[in-house]
């Protein structure tokens, strides 16, 4: 599948969390579902993910790599991908797993649900989770309909 006629990009690379900021985008503008679940929404994210191939090695000069999404009111303020998550930055959830989670998950192979009830990721702070069960609901469910945006993104996984 694939959103555009460009050619794939490396899952996890600077280039991937690009495209896939900018499939989010574009998806909140068309996509009525996107748009009412990110619309006046704000959470910030970090994936940190473990364990990554050789390939993403070498890029990011670290064995893992740090994904930071932050929406504000809606909107996407920064989605990057680094060798750890930004100084200046207290993400509501850090959440971390290795690589065959990550991939797993985007390839839709494990669901967010499953995924936390197995416990083949961490959530950080976990006791937030339980805090506010509304906006933890919301973020769950925001998260899988973006997930859905950025399955279209052609994608490349290094092994």
């Amino acid at each position: 599948m694939n959103l555009s006629t460009t050619s794939s990009c490396l899952f996890l690379s600077e280039q991937w969390v690009r495209r896939m900021g900018t499939a989010i985008e574009k998806a909140k503008a068309t996509d009525p579902e996107v748009k009412s679940l990110a619309s006046e929404f704000s959470i910030s994210v970090a994936y940190v993910i473990s364990n990554i191939p050789k390939r993403l090695q070498q890029i990011y000069n670290s064995d893992r790599v740090a994904i930071y999404v932050e929406l504000e009111e809606g909107v996407l303020k920064r989605f990057t991908a680094a060798k750890d998550i930004p100084k200046e930055k207290d993400p509501n959830f850090t959440v971390e797993s290795g690589y065959g989670t990550a991939k797993s998950i985007f390839l839709g192979e494990m669901n967010l649900a499953s995924a936390f009830v197995r416990r083949a990721f961490k959530v950080k702070p976990f006791t937030r989770i339980y805090a506010n069960p509304s906006f933890s609901a919301k973020s769950l469910t925001t998260f899988n309909v973006l997930l859905k945006v950025m399955h279209k993104v052609e994608t490349e996984f290094p092994e």
